[in-house]
């Protein structure tokens, strides 16, 4: 039988509320234990639902009610300034924070542009402090 490579979960910038479950039937979000796990193991970490149904520039799409939590409010307030500082979208800043992790995201797009929104979000370079912003925030 061949090895597994790979785990699949859902992860994104921000987090729902500990210990909530979320409302999307089926899904199951990335853990430190299962980075544990990738790292030890070699596997490569994919994610989904990254961009949360275009919640992060999407007014029409507000976060579900499980990532209300002043921890959220934190994390948007930096990755506002964050996506200000290098004239980038928030999705790019999203996208460029969890490749600079090791986790390749899954995009699904519905226009031409979203890709090459996604696309460029390869180009973005978060540093050391930009990621720490992050973590201080939550």
């Amino acid at each position: 039988m061949a090895p597994w490579t790979a785990l699949q979960l859902r992860h994104s910038l921000v987090q729902p509320r500990p210990l909530t479950p979320v409302a999307e039937s089926g899904h199951r979000m990335l853990t430190a234990e299962d980075l544990d796990l990738a790292r030890s193991e070699e596997l490569t970490v994919w994610s989904y639902s990254s961009l949360l149904w275009g919640s992060y520039v999407r007014p029409d799409k507000p976060l579900p009610d499980t990532y209300d939590h002043p921890g959220t409010t934190r994390v948007l307030a930096v990755l506002d300034d964050v996506a200000a500082e290098l004239s980038v979208t928030r999705n790019q800043v999203v996208l460029a924070w969890l490749m600079r992790q090791g986790i390749a995201p899954i995009v699904g797009a519905g226009r031409a542009e979203q890709i090459e929104e996604a696309l460029a979000a390869r180009r973005v370079r978060l540093t050391d402090a930009h990621l720490a912003r992050f973590t201080e925030a939550r």
